[in-house]
């Protein structure tokens, strides 16, 4: 028989033995740790760190790879990411302006997750969707675009 935890003591088991900071708690909504699932739980954290797996992008790489993203969204996501210490910025200091963004150990880390989802949406994407919308992705995003408008 498994012992049922709170959530508190959950938060308590997960922190590091040889930390001095106090335990995240993700259900307490002053704890820092809301920040970060705000930033991982992003669609566009999901979409871009599984591109970054294999080694080092430049944005215009990324931008092919995600085309419903705009520049200013990409930006200020891998300016995020970078700012929570999960990938870096290599400015190359050339003109044309070359920058490459990279994952961090922190981000590989990460990134193992994030790809296992990505990889359970593929799997399960139909099992979601109502029955009366079980058409192919592409379509149902021209759906949306166009009844948006």
């Amino acid at each position: 028989m498994r012992k049922k935890i709170s959530a508190s003591k959950a938060a308590t088991v997960v922190r590091a033995a040889s930390s001095s900071e106090p335990p995240a708690d993700p259900w307490n909504p002053l704890c820092p740790s809301r920040e970060i699932l705000a930033l991982i739980g992003s669609k566009w954290v999901f979409l871009i760190l599984p591109l970054l797996r294999n080694g080092p992008r430049r944005n215009s790489d990324l931008m092919r790879q995600i085309p419903a993203i705009s520049q200013k969204m990409l930006t200020q996501t891998l300016r995020n990411l970078q700012n929570g210490r999960l990938l870096t910025r290599k400015d190359f200091r050339e003109l044309p302006l070359r920058v490459e963004y990279e994952l961090t150990d922190l981000g590989h880390s990460l990134e193992k997750h994030l790809t296992a989802l990505d990889e359970w949406v593929i799997r399960h994407c139909y099992d979601m969707i109502r029955p009366s919308e079980n058409v192919p992705c592409n379509v149902l995003n021209k759906r949306r675009r166009t009844s948006s408008h």
